[in-house]
């Protein structure tokens, strides 16, 4: 268990009470835990509707239970993929984040196709190490904050001349698990993992991925959708 235990600049009486909280939570039974992750995604929903963040407004009871069908699906050991959808979607469309990261992957493509000689380059071009988006979810742990991995592709492509348009897909995908850096226990923590650490049901979702008693029957899933940018330039 000591390996879990250790985050970096701590003071000795914080160390010894979320030790002590960790012990506490580690002793209770998957039931117990799971009951955690649910009371975590209630009190993380409703201190979003709090804060706001700049999401607009949600619906409370459609987005916790799209917590609590991932938490399900999490518990029953679904692995493979599930889409992101409805109000959960919605929220992460009007992610100020989200935005400006479209816009500035469309920017970035679009210099990348500017930049060829002729139109025979085009197939040449690279679109590998793009940046990944990340959300601002504020509490809302149990939606998508940061990414795990993007991939691009063009479809309905057309060259005119020296005018090319395209669709741009990007298919983004993140797991339903934690990691050392969001609960802090790394020398990279997450930026919000000061926040994610304070409920009980992340520590029980910690644990129940990551703990050795639990026999490793929770592995996470991953998250899935897709989104599509029109992209017109003029190539050399």
């Amino acid at each position: 268990m000591g390996e879990f235990l250790s985050i970096e600049n701590e003071g000795e009486a914080a160390k010894e009470v979320r030790i002590d909280k960790f012990r506490r939570i580690y002793n209770m039974t998957d039931d117990e835990l799971f009951n955690q992750m649910e009371r975590a995604a209630r009190l993380s929903l409703k201190y979003q509707k709090w804060v706001g963040n700049g999401l607009g407004d949600f619906d409370f009871d459609e987005s916790l239970q799209a917590n609590i069908d991932m938490i399900s699906r999490f518990r029953n050991d679904t692995r493979g993929i599930s889409e992101i959808s409805g109000n959960t979607r919605a929220m992460l469309d009007q992610d100020p984040n989200y935005t400006s990261y479209l816009n500035n992957l469309e920017s970035n493509i679009r210099n990348k196709l500017s930049s060829v000689n002729n139109a025979d380059e085009i197939s040449g071009l690279s679109f590998t190490n793009l940046n990944r988006p990340t959300f601002n979810t504020g509490a809302n742990f149990f939606n998508i904050n940061s990414t795990w991995t993007i991939n691009v592709s063009f479809e309905n492509v057309k060259l005119d001349c020296d005018k090319f348009s395209g669709t741009l897909k990007i298919d983004i995908y993140d797991q339903f698990g934690l990691d050392n850096a969001d609960l802090g226990l790394s020398e990279t923590p997450h930026p919000s993992a000061w926040k994610t650490r304070l409920l009980d049901g992340m520590w029980a979702w910690f644990i129940l991925q990551r703990v050795e008693r639990t026999g490793g029957n929770y592995a996470p899933f991953i998250n899935h959708f897709s989104d599509s940018i029109t992209v017109e330039t003029t190539i050399n």
